[in-house]
């Protein structure tokens, strides 16, 4: 953007603040005018910046551990330039941020583009952040095209994370001062993003493959009741369907406060028909798709189904497919129980 086109652009923005019109048509890019209403209709301050800040983010998540080794390669490669490598998640608060450079990680710093703060547009008014996910597209704002004044030395592009099912994860979003900007920002954005959904897609299909296999391998032994969990969806077997849907909440619940560990544990919980111990396994281990759990009874009066047979449950949902997970297993718990309901406690990691 040369310096003519850029004073006409600020002078566009200044007329808008101040009459919540555009006056120059032609001058500022219909998605930039967009964006500059939607920041208005928010009540987002011009002049100033007031973002909030959450200290308990999932910062270890799976779109940070996903994204973890595509931010450090793409930092490596812009190691000794003034640019700044950004991950949010979904609501546009800030997982992760490689910057090499001492004056820009400082600049970053005043204007809160850091871990635990939200960029999304409601907060900071026209961003690469906030405008990529308002638009659930890419996204390259520069200088004064920002709605705030404070973030007017900066030029950002920012592209959409979306995970295995489609559903947007996360942006990952390049930031550099406005006079080094260049169309190379969109390009690197947009690549990174697709690097880390391929990450995404190969770790989460292959978690799932093993998680599905631990389950019906859990059920093969035991007549107990058993459920494996993950972020979108439960799988159980019909020992674990023949608990009542407040038993099951309360299992899922505990499984999703304990499972976070690499290692297997145990746990206890008061179920209606008495106490049970909780046999709780992540799968794999070390990085988890999800958890196993076996649920044993502490006395017989624990109600359990298919004492004659081993558990059989039945198909109610399927979820997305998974390259393999569709394959017929040689466990006689073939077909697997699937709900697609959020777990309690467990979601919000990606």
């Amino acid at each position: 953007m040369d310096r003519r086109a850029d004073g006409a652009l600020g002078r566009a923005r200044e007329h808008f603040v101040d009459r919540g019109a555009v006056n120059t048509r032609g001058v500022v890019r219909p998605e930039i005018v967009d964006s500059w209403e939607r920041s208005r209709r928010a009540g987002v301050d011009a002049t100033q910046l007031a973002l909030p800040y959450e200290a308990d983010l999932d910062f270890d998540g799976s779109l940070a551990n996903c994204a973890r080794p595509v931010l450090d390669d793409l930092a490596e490669r812009l190691s000794g330039m003034s640019v700044a490598v950004v991950l949010t998640d979904a609501d546009g608060r800030v997982l992760e941020r490689r910057v090499g450079e001492g004056e820009l990680q400082r600049r970053l710093d005043a204007i809160s583009l850091a871990p635990g703060f939200s960029y999304a547009e409601e907060f900071a008014g026209t961003n690469g952040v906030g405008t990529a996910l308002e638009g659930a597209m890419p996204a390259l704002v520069v200088g004064p095209e920002h709605f705030s004044e404070r973030l007017q030395a900066f030029a950002c592009a920012g592209a959409p994370v979306c995970g295995p099912d489609g559903t947007l994860a996360g942006i990952l979003d390049v930031t550099c001062l406005r006079a080094e900007a260049n169309d190379l920002m969109r390009f690197l954005a947009q690549q990174a993003a697709t690097d880390i959904e391929d990450v995404m897609r190969e770790r989460g299909g292959t978690g799932l493959r093993r998680l599905m296999a631990a389950f019906r391998s859990t059920c093969a032994r035991t007549r107990h009741p058993v459920l494996a969990l993950t972020e979108d969806l439960v799988m159980a077997n019909r020992a674990a369907r023949a608990l009542s849907g407040a038993d099951q909440d309360r299992v899922a619940r505990r499984a999703a406060e304990r499972g976070h560990t690499a290692r297997a544990r145990q746990d206890r919980v008061l179920l209606a028909d008495g106490p049970a111990r909780l046999v709780i396994t992540p799968v794999p281990a070390g990085r988890p798709a999800g958890v196993v759990v076996e649920v044993v009874p502490s006395r017989s009066g624990l109600r359990l189904a298919g004492r004659e047979d081993p558990p059989s449950p039945t198909l109610l949902s399927v979820p997305p497919p998974v390259a393999g997970a569709g394959e017929a297993p040689a466990s006689p718990v073939s077909p697997i129980a699937v709900s697609e309901r959020p777990l309690p406690g467990l979601a919000g990691a990606s």
